[in-house]
C-alpha cells in the first residue's frame, strides 16, 4: 500500500467518511484554539491549564460545529441560487444575519451550561458578551466568507473557513470563557 500525503489522505477521508472526518479535523482545531487561548492569550501555565476546558472546547468542535458546518455549507449550495456572481453574496448575507448569530448563542450556552452555569448565568452571559462578540465577527467573518463563497470548491469550504477559525476559535474560547473581562472588542 503506497504512503499518502497528509492532504491527499484528508481529501481521502474527506471523500469516504465527510461527517467523521470533517468532526474530527474541526476538533482537533478547537482543541488547538484553546490551548492558545489558554497559554499564550490568558498566560496560564501548564500548572494553571484547564484540562477540561479544552476537552469542553474539543467536543464542540468534534459533536457540534464539524458536522453542522458540513451539513451548513452543502444546505447553502443546495437553496441559494442565483447568477454566480451574486449568489456568494447572499450565501454571506444568510451567514452573518442567521447563522453567525444563532451559532454564537449556541456556543455560549452550550459553553456556559457544561462549565455549570444555570440559565440565568448563561444569559447574563450573553446579555453582557454577544453584542462585541457580534461585532468582532463582523470584523472578521463577512470578508472571508466571501472569499469562501466566491472561490473555493464546496467540499473545502469547510476546512478553509476551519482554518481561519482557530484564530477566531482562540478568541471565542476567551471570551466564552473570561470570568471577568474588560471590553477590549469594543474598544
Amino acid at each position: 500500500m503506497t504512503r499518502m500525503r497528509p492532504l491527499q489522505l484528508y481529501l481521502h477521508l474527506l471523500n469516504t467518511h465527510p461527517y467523521k472526518t470533517q468532526a474530527t479535523v474541526t476538533g482537533g482545531l478547537f482543541l488547538i484554539s484553546d490551548i492558545i487561548s489558554q497559554q499564550l492569550i490568558e498566560k496560564k501555565g501548564l500548572k494553571s491549564h484547564d484540562f477540561i476546558r479544552t476537552l469542553r472546547q474539543t467536543a464542540v468542535g468534534f459533536i457540534i460545529t464539524g458536522p453542522l458546518i458540513y451539513k451548513y455549507y452543502k444546505t447553502l449550495e443546495k437553496f441559494v441560487g442565483g447568477h454566480v456572481m451574486v449568489q456568494p453574496i447572499k450565501k454571506m448575507i444568510i451567514d452573518q444575519t442567521l447563522f453567525a448569530p444563532s451559532y454564537i448563542c449556541m456556543y455560549f450556552a452550550v459553553i456556559g451550561y457544561t462549565s455549570g452555569m444555570d440559565t440565568t448565568q448563561v444569559k447574563e452571559k450573553l446579555q453582557k458578551d454577544f453584542k462585541s462578540t457580534m461585532i468582532m465577527n463582523w470584523k472578521v467573518w463577512p470578508f472571508v466568507q466571501i472569499c469562501n463563497f466566491y472561490f473555493i470548491p464546496l467540499q473545502h469550504r469547510a476546512i478553509t473557513t476551519n482554518s481561519v477559525a482557530v484564530i477566531w476559535n482562540t478568541y471565542l474560547s476567551w471570551k466564552a470563557n473570561a470570568v471577568k473581562n474588560d471590553d477590549v472588542t469594543s474598544q
